[in-house]
């Protein structure tokens, strides 16, 4: 008897529920969207037994996912109706409505790494707390110079300057003697000070004998500077924001490394972490040029050192300058000064690109880190940058601000030493929101890459990791409540497919709104991103850095892949190295060792057809044009490679695809491994041939 009522209960149940979905469907039938959304308000509400029920089995699991009361006594409920229903002639009629209400599935599958497998944490190691023993003499209390020493015999400083036209050099101006304002404080010990007028100080100090060297960074604000703020272009969301870069961070890196910043970040309801975020080329460079100037770096003229019409890179249209017509004061550090994104293989700013540009300080004071890329006279070398940035902050306090931050020097060979920042990084962050500053700033914090060299980055795990970067998103709480739009697309795209173009278009829609930017590539996260158009093509990802695509492993002693392994160094030879005469005569011939791994590429069916997206009434990228027929057919296969070559050992990856018989490797070839002096013949004067020459003498 308990059976039939149970039965009939439930037949009860089914045709009331599809009363009410008919009644919504007519009711709403002039606005198809919306009977969608009705639709799966009404399954969320009442009818989650039925949506766990499908011609499928796995609408099971996905209802009891998407539920928001997932507990055990549900799970029991549905399986046990599951199975009384399934007779059921109503659910069965109502199976095909289902298919309206399924979830778009992405276009692009994300690969979910886990940060803590063993092929990962072969390579993690502790690391020692740092000890910087260097204490300085000097300091900057207030935008003052002060000491308090009573057997100084002499002290002077000079500020560090840039000279015009030159990115590369310091110049100093005239020595100020301290000694001269010297006054006894009330314990007897010496006491200077002085009023500081620009923002990079070195200071000389003779000492019982020996002369010592102090470097100081500060933010002097600048008059004509916020005169022109206040003059500037009226319109956009009018938002400081300051972007901190972490060098080769992965996001799973920041997840085993930086444990108490990331787990700040994750608790913080206003703050984005994007799970799908993707480089768009090789190295730093590449994904700086997509950030600040929305274009990869061979869209501009040449600016590559020792290449035929090379220049400054002036012309570029940096997000500095629309930030700077909008009224915002700029400023731009990067610890590293040898290898900086845009001095090491290009000639850099002949103009100083920002209000505030510390690389002449960086330039001048790399001689203070006396523990070599760690510490920075008295301190490591990050809390310099994060006092800096602090105090850029502190002292525009009623003017918009746009800054970049970039830590490097400690951390761009060793995936391990970022533990180093993590106590200090959140701090800074606890200050920021404590001081305010993150009331009225747009907080982004990403990495440029994950780990570009040595054993973890040639496994399969490190090779996706460096393809993911890290990158999260804090925004001020009001400016959430008050663009509602805006959240709810950086909460939908957070689990999609982006890239640094996306960051670009961002900025930019920043200086727009309520307007859309208009952008080359990518598209802002402001806006939300469709998941069946959103390709690595549509996010400007060349396909030999698209994480999307799986791959099929192959053979490393086919005959195939061993003839395709053999066409690529040939082409470095010939088109790499081989392209500039004196350096063809200056590295050796490389050769053939052995295939370390092959794999072909398998490319999803939409993205095969996938032709570009265009806009209609909806949004501007709320429709897709397909391509059919031939022109949709894959006539190409694509392999990726990874090989050593002689002499030197070097380990190499490659795209190599094959079209009408015909090989073409992609130009874009990675090193996996250290080339420490091999390429010393060359090193200065053709640094973009660093990896792959192996000096004859």
């Amino acid at each position: 008897m308990a059976s039939r009522l149970r039965c009939a209960l439930s037949v009860l149940v089914c045709f009331f529920t599809l009363s009410q979905i008919l009644l919504v469907f007519f009711a709403r039938e002039k606005r198809g969207d919306k009977i969608r959304e009705d639709v799966i308000s009404l399954f969320d509400r009442k009818l989650l037994l039925m949506k766990a029920y499908n011609a499928k089995e796995n609408t099971l699991q996905l209802a009891m996912l998407d539920h928001p009361r997932k507990n055990d006594t549900m799970k029991r409920q549905i399986k046990r109706r599951t199975d009384t229903l399934r007779q059921s002639q109503v659910l069965s009629q109502y199976t095909t409505q289902t298919v309206l209400v399924e979830r778009t599935k992405p276009v692009c599958s994300i690969p979910k790494l886990d940060a803590f497998s063993k092929d990962a944490m072969k390579h993690i190691k502790n690391v020692s707390k740092l000890k910087c023993r260097k204490r300085y003499i000097s300091q900057v209390e207030d935008k003052y110079l002060t000491m308090h020493v009573d057997d100084v015999s002499a002290a002077y400083f000079e500020y560090i300057e840039r000279p015009e036209g030159n990115d590369n050099h310091v110049t100093y101006s005239k020595g100020i003697a301290l000694i001269d304002e010297n006054k006894k404080s009330g314990n007897g010990s010496l006491k200077i000070r002085h009023k500081l007028t620009e923002d990079f100080v070195k200071v000389t100090i003779k000492r019982d004998g020996k002369t010592n060297t102090e470097y100081h960074a500060i933010i002097v604000p600048k008059g004509n500077v916020i005169e022109q703020a206040n003059a500037a272009q009226e319109g956009g969301l009018k938002y400081n924001v300051a972007m901190l870069m972490v060098d080769s961070q992965s996001a799973s890196n920041v997840k085993r490394r930086l444990r108490k910043a990331y787990e700040y970040l994750q608790k913080d309801e206003n703050t984005f972490i994007f799970e799908g975020h993707s480089i768009v080329g090789d190295g730093t460079t590449a994904q700086l040029s997509a950030i600040l100037a929305g274009a990869f770096e061979w869209d501009f003229p040449e600016s590559r050192r020792g290449f035929p019409g090379g220049k400054h890179i002036d012309d570029w249209p940096f997000v500095f300058k629309n930030f700077k017509r909008w009224g915002y004061v700029t400023m731009f550090s990067e610890d590293e000064p040898m290898y900086a994104a845009f001095n090491y293989r290009l000639y850099g700013f002949k103009k100083q690109p920002t209000d505030h540009y510390a690389r002449p300080f960086w330039l001048e004071s790399k001689s203070d880190h006396y523990v070599e890329g760690i510490c920075h006279g008295e301190n490591p070398i990050h809390m310099r940058s994060f006092d800096y940035l602090m105090d850029f902050h502190d002292s525009y306090t009623k003017n918009l601000k746009f800054s970049l931050t970039i830590l490097s020097a400690m951390i761009h060979d060793d995936l391990n030493r970022i533990s180093n920042i993590d106590d200090d990084l959140l701090k800074f962050m606890e200050i920021m929101q404590r001081k305010g500053h993150l009331d009225n700033t747009i907080f982004i914090l990403f990495g440029d890459h994950g780990a570009r060299f040595e054993g973890f980055r040639e496994t399969m795990t490190g090779k996706l990791e460096e393809r993911l970067p890290f990158l999260s998103m804090t925004l001020p709480k009001q400016f959430l409540e008050k663009h509602t739009e805006i959240k709810q697309a950086l909460r939908h795209n957070r689990k999609l497919l982006t890239s640094f173009f996306d960051i670009h278009a961002t900025l930019h829609h920043m200086l727009t709104y309520p307007a859309q930017p208009t952008v080359k590539i990518g598209q802002s996260l402001f806006n939300k991103i469709d998941p069946e158009k959103r390709t690595c093509e549509a996010a400007g990802i060349k396909e030999h850095w698209c994480p999307c695509l799986q791959f099929l492993s192959k053979n490393t002693t086919d005959e195939r892949i061993i003839s395709l392994a053999n066409a690529t160094v040939q082409f470095i030879n010939e088109n790499i190295t081989g392209a500039i005469p004196q350096a063809k005569s200056m590295c050796s011939v490389l050769k053939l060792a052995s295939v370390k791994r092959a794999g072909q590429r398998v490319v999803n069916e939409r993205v095969r057809k996938f032709k570009q997206t265009a806009q209609n009434i909806k949004c501007i990228e709320c429709d897709v044009i397909l391509e059919t027929g031939e022109n949709s057919r894959e006539n190409t296969t694509t392999y990726e490679i990874v090989f050593s070559v002689t002499p030197g050992n070097g380990v190499f990856e490659a795209t190599v695809k094959v079209e009408n018989n015909e090989i073409f490797a992609h130009p874009e070839i990675s090193r996996l491994n250290r080339y420490g002096t091999q390429p010393h013949c060359i090193q200065k004067e053709y640094p973009s041939l660093r990896k792959f020459c192996y000096c004859t003498k």
